[in-house]
C-alpha cells in the first residue's frame, strides 16, 4: 500500500470506530471489514484529506459520482448506509464535534425510487423438481467420494440448507427423532449466518433420496441404514399377491407372499386340481405370456417354467385381499 495516500488523522479514527462497532454492535469482523472498505472509497474522493473537510458539497459530488460509474443501487445505498454510520459516530468525537455538521450528513442519501430499485430483485430461474430428481439419480455411486457427493446433493434437496451450512454440516448435526429425520443447525460446529439456530426438516422426497443420506450416514459409522418417515401419512395402495408352486403331482409348495399389506402365515400344502389352472395358462416357448387384465378372475400371476410347473396365485386369497386380479392371455 503506497503510505503517501494515508491521512495519519483517518486512519486513528477509522482504528477507533472498527473497535467501535465490533464491540458494541455485535458486527462480525466480515461485516466491519466490508464497512472499511466503503469508509475508505469516501477517503479516495475526498483525495485523503482529513474527515473534518466533509460538507453538503461533498456529500452531493460523492453521491453524484457513484452513480455517474454506474454502481449497482445496492451497492450505492450499502456504502452510504455506512459512511453515514460512520460519519454520526464522527460528529461526537472529540475535534470533530465543531467541524462536522450533522444535517450535511443527510445529503447522503438517495430518491425513493432508487432505494426501491435496490431492493428489488431479480427473477430467478430455478430447476423444475423432476429435473432434480432426475440428475440425483443420474450420479455415480461407484467410489466413496461418489457416494458424498451424492448423499450432500441429495442432503441439499431435502433441508435447502446455505451453501455456507452444507460446507461445514457434521454426520452427528444430523438426528432423527420419532422416525423423523432433521439438521440440526448449530453455530457451535456449523458456519451459520448471524449464528441463529434451527431444525431443517427433510422435505418429503422419493424415498431414494433420503436413502442417499441414510445409507452415508451408516456408511460413516453412525445410524442405521432404514429410511425413516420423513412426512405424515399419505393415501397408499395396500397390495399382497400370494404365489405357489404345483407340482407334478398337484400339491402346493414354496408359497411367498409379496406386496405391502402382507399378514397372513404360509399355509399348509394341499391338493388341488391342475385341470382349470392348465385350460387358463397358454405357454409360449415354455412362458405364459404378460399377464394383463381379465374379465373373469382365475389368477394373478402365472409362469409356466421349462418343466410346466406352474406359479400362480389363489383366486380366493387375492379376492379376500382386494387385490388386482390378472391372467394370462
Amino acid at each position: 500500500m503506497d503510505k503517501s495516500k494515508l491521512n495519519a488523522s483517518n486512519e486513528r479514527m477509522k482504528y477507533k470506530y472498527r473497535h467501535h462497532i465490533q464491540r458494541t454492535k455485535g458486527m462480525d469482523i466480515k461485516t466491519v471489514i466490508e464497512n472499511m472498505k466503503h469508509i475508505r472509497l469516501l477517503e479516495k474522493f475526498m483525495q485523503f484529506t482529513g474527515f473534518q473537510n466533509f460538507n453538503r458539497d461533498v456529500a452531493c459530488k460523492y453521491v453524484s459520482d457513484l452513480c455517474n460509474k454506474a454502481k449497482s443501487m445496492s451497492f450505492i445505498t450499502s456504502n452510504l448506509r455506512a459512511i453515514k454510520d460512520f460519519l454520526n459516530w464522527l460528529e461526537r468525537q472529540r475535534g470533530y464535534r465543531s467541524k462536522i455538521n450533522y444535517d450535511d450528513i443527510d445529503y447522503l442519501n438517495v430518491s425513493r425510487n432508487q432505494r426501491r430499485a435496490a431492493k428489488a430483485q431479480n427473477y430467478q430461474k430455478t430447476y423444475k423438481y423432476s429435473e432434480i430428481i432426475q440428475t440425483i439419480r443420474q450420479m455415480p455411486d461407484k467410489t466413496e467420494k461418489d457416494l458424498r457427493d451424492r448423499a450432500m446433493v441429495s442432503l441439499q434437496a431435502l433441508c435447502t440448507l446455505r451453501i455456507s451450512e452444507l460446507r461445514t454440516v457434521k454426520i452427528r448435526n444430523m438426528i432423527e427423532e420419532d422416525g423423523i429425520l432433521f439438521i440440526d443447525v448449530n453455530p457451535k460446529n456449523m458456519s451459520v449466518k448471524f449464528a441463529k439456530q434451527r431444525e431443517a426438516v427433510f422435505i418429503p422426497l422419493p424415498d431414494d433420496i433420503i436413502e442417499n443420506v441414510v445409507v452415508w450416514r451408516a456408511y460413516s459409522g453412525i445410524g442405521t441404514t432404514s429410511v425413516p418417515v420423513t412426512s405424515a401419512p399419505r393415501h397408499i395402495t395396500r397390495v399382497c399377491s400370494t404365489s405357489f408352486e404345483i407340482d407334478p403331482n398337484g400339491i402346493i409348495s414354496h408359497v411367498s407372499f409379496t406386496g405391502n399389506d402382507c399378514k397372513a402365515e404360509t399355509p399348509a400344502p394341499k391338493q388341488t386340481d391342475l385341470g382349470p389352472v392348465r385350460e387358463k395358462v397358454k405357454p409360449v416357448n415354455g412362458r405364459c405370456l404378460r399377464p394383463v387384465q381379465a374379465d373373469e378372475p382365475s389368477i394373478v400371476e402365472c409362469s409356466l417354467p421349462r418343466n410346466d410347473t406352474p406359479l400362480i396365485t389363489s383366486e380366493s386369497e387375492c379376492k379376500r385381499r382386494k387385490g388386482t386380479i390378472e391372467d394370462c392371455l
